[in-house]
C-alpha cells in the first residue's frame, strides 16, 4: 500500500475503520432506543438490551443508566 512506517499503517488502518465505527454506533444507539419486547421472554429483552449497552461501552459510548432504563421501560409490553 506505499505506506513506508507503521505510524502510516496504523494511521491508515484508523482512518478505514473510523467510518465503520462510526455507523456501528450509531446503528447500536438506534437499535437500544427502538427496542421492543414483543414476544421476547423479559430475560431474552433484558440481555438484548445488555448487550447493545455494553457493546457501546466497549467502543467508548456508554449508555447513561437513566437512559438504558427508559428505553427499555419503552419498549417493554404492556402487561409489565
Amino acid at each position: 500500500y506505499s505506506l513506508n512506517t507503521s505510524r502510516l499503517a496504523w494511521s491508515n488502518l484508523a482512518t478505514r475503520f473510523a467510518a465503520q465505527s462510526r455507523s456501528r454506533i450509531s446503528h447500536l444507539k438506534r437499535q437500544l432506543q427502538s427496542l421492543q419486547q414483543g414476544n421476547k421472554t423479559c430475560t431474552e429483552y433484558l440481555n438484548q438490551a445488555k448487550s447493545w449497552a455494553d457493546e457501546l461501552s466497549a467502543v467508548g459510548k456508554p449508555v447513561d443508566d437513566d437512559d438504558l432504563i427508559s428505553y427499555i421501560i419503552n419498549g417493554i409490553n404492556p402487561t409489565f
